[in-house]
């Protein structure tokens, strides 16, 4: 995930502290926070788009013909200049922050469409009918393709990384067969495995990093044994809600694809 220097020499601003310092940020920050919603717009507008769906018949809508892109635009808009930032507590990952301040725009938006439509207001707050299996996994897909991209851009043999990215989590998993594509490769199968087993550890590592970014780790930051447990703690939590077959972020390389 992309950082920005701050003036003291080795300092980042992370996914976390980007969201915690908008208050106060320069032009440079801001930009950093816009490229950061970018990175998350899958997910933004799969979740308002659920809200707005959750929200009952005696809610209000947005405009007919509002587009997805207008949609993120106008968030993304809202959430740049702190009007979200400012209403929100610290909530310990960019995950939870996400989700609370889509909630909070949603209900702030449905007074401009309640406006729209020229009628009364009427008592109603967003509710989202998706399961947190639905949003988890929402959030996961986004996070999947930017471990993809951070491992394409990681990996020391590029040919070897696009032959076996098949079989990396993401929607460019392949369940081929592992002999078979041995043989089509005219590699051992011994090979082939040790290779995915090497793009896996790069894989991981990618996704360990862009998690641990997402979390307000505070005090826990400078310590090892505790920043390996947030960690833990947050990829527990983004897996515990999904079916059995889709626990676990990699792919056992011991288990061979028929």
């Amino acid at each position: 995930m992309d950082t920005i220097v701050e003036d003291n020499p080795g300092s980042t601003i992370t996914a976390w502290t980007l969201i915690v310092r908008a208050q106060a940020a320069g032009p440079a920050a801001s930009k950093a926070l816009g490229d950061l919603l970018e990175q998350h717009r899958a997910f933004i507008v799969w979740y308002a788009r659920k809200l707005i769906d959750g929200l009952s018949r005696a809610a209000f809508r947005p405009p007919p013909g509002l587009s997805n892109d207008e949609l993120f635009q106008e968030y993304a808009c809202v959430f740049v200049r702190g009007e979200v930032v400012k209403k929100l507590r610290k909530d310990g990952s960019l995950r939870g922050f996400l989700r609370r301040s889509l909630e909070f725009f949603i209900s702030h938006e449905r007074e401009k469409w309640r406006r729209y439509a020229r009628e009364e207001r009427r008592d109603s707050e967003p509710y989202s009918s998706c399961t947190e299996a639905d949003i988890n996994s929402a959030y996961l897909g986004g996070l999947y393709l930017q471990a993809l991209e951070l491992a394409r851009k990681t990996t020391p043999n590029p040919e070897r990384f696009e032959t076996l990215v098949r079989f990396l989590p993401g929607p460019q998993h392949d369940r081929v067969s592992q002999v078979e594509l041995a043989k089509e490769l005219g590699w051992t199968y011994d090979a082939l495995r040790k290779a995915i087993e090497v793009e896996n550890d790069r894989y991981q590592e990618c996704f360990e990093q862009l998690v641990l970014e997402t979390l307000d780790l505070g005090e826990d930051a400078n310590d090892p044994v505790r920043r390996r447990a947030r960690l833990q703690a947050e990829i527990n939590d983004l897996f515990a809600y999904l079916e059995p077959a889709a626990e676990g972020v990699l792919l056992d390389p011991e288990r061979e694809v028929e």
